[in-house]
């Protein structure tokens, strides 16, 4: 069953810039939303969502310091356009490796044979964490080569652990 979330929108926190990565033509590394009142899911029921779904654990830093590491594996998920079939209307999952894993200011590098495709931003790269449990630990921002098809190339998420202060400050109510 698809399911879909309608939310209205009170506003957009953008993210401080850090590391020195910004330009005239770049965007924040993150932008937080602020929904007014519940999440309904359509053809769900009419519970509040968080009745339904568990949020998503943002990576703790002890959690960041011993799982992301050169070449640990890790998760990437996204609805983004594919070379060969377009956008997907499916949520698509990828396994991917953290190769060459490099970190600027509040950006996490890797290269690896494949990874997000164009439309993925705001897509999460997820470890499991040291519960066993999927734990956020990027935001997809932008890549570098031809990663969706397989080519190679590098992509760029938002550090979790770098702004994790910030999300929290943020979404306090």
């Amino acid at each position: 069953m698809t399911l879909f979330v309608r939310a209205a929108l009170a506003f957009l926190m953008l993210a401080p810039v850090w590391g020195g990565l910004a330009s005239a033509s770049s965007q924040n590394p993150l932008v937080l939303p602020r929904l007014q009142g519940e999440i309904k899911l359509d053809g769900f029921s009419d519970e509040p969502a968080w009745q339904a779904i568990e949020p998503l654990p943002l990576i703790s830093r002890g959690e960041y310091l011993l799982l992301i590491q050169p070449a640990a594996p890790a998760e990437i998920l996204g609805w983004g356009k594919r070379p060969d079939s377009g956008f997907s209307n499916r949520l698509v999952r990828a396994a991917v490796r953290l190769h060459e894993l490099g970190v600027h200011g509040s950006y996490l590098f890797y290269r690896d044979r494949g990874g997000p495709c164009g439309g993925d931003s705001g897509g999460p790269l997820l470890v499991d964490g040291l519960e066993g449990r999927p734990v956020l630990v990027g935001v997809a921002s932008t890549t570098g080569g031809n990663l969706c098809s397989s080519g190679g190339g590098v992509a760029a998420y938002t550090n979790i652990a770098a702004v994790r202060r910030f999300i929290e400050e943020t979404l306090v109510d």
